[in-house]
């Protein structure tokens, strides 16, 4: 399987949406999980990072901040994003085949419409969002 390149910001956003969203994957009741949420499992495995991604992910991980961010400074959270990407080994479980998941594009709808909850879509990285995902759509057939 050819490893692909992915824009910092986006993987890193899609962690903070994976790990505070969606809980780490602890389920929603104290380590409890739903029925569906044992039953939309991904097919496939986990897209791969190439040795340079892997180690651009740990080095953001670790500095606890990126700009691309609508808030960079995730330190606060440094320790459950160190766990949540060690637990798959800094790939990138919410993409398969440089497509978003179903959970992945549910979340982001969701953050884009907070409004409709009285929050803020832009406190989300409401605007930043289809960038990023257009970013996953290689230029060419054969992305490096």
């Amino acid at each position: 399987m050819k490893k692909q390149r992915i824009p910092a910001g986006l993987f890193l956003s899609m962690a903070c949406l994976c790990g505070l969203v969606l809980g780490c994957g602890t389920g929603s009741a104290g380590g409890v999980r739903t029925q569906a949420e044992t039953s939309a499992k991904p097919a496939g495995p986990p897209q791969e990072l190439g040795a340079e991604g892997q180690a651009a992910l740990h080095g953001i991980v670790q500095a606890g901040n990126l700009a691309d961010l609508r808030w960079p400074d995730f330190s606060d959270y440094g320790k459950h994003v160190e766990k949540f990407y060690e637990a798959y080994g800094y790939s990138l479980p919410w993409v398969r085949g440089m497509e978003p998941t179903a959970q992945a594009k549910q979340a982001i709808a969701l953050l884009l419409t907070a409004e409709q909850r009285g929050l803020a879509a832009e406190d989300y990285d409401g605007p930043r969002w289809s960038e990023r995902l257009a970013k996953l759509k290689p230029a060419t057939a054969q992305p490096s």
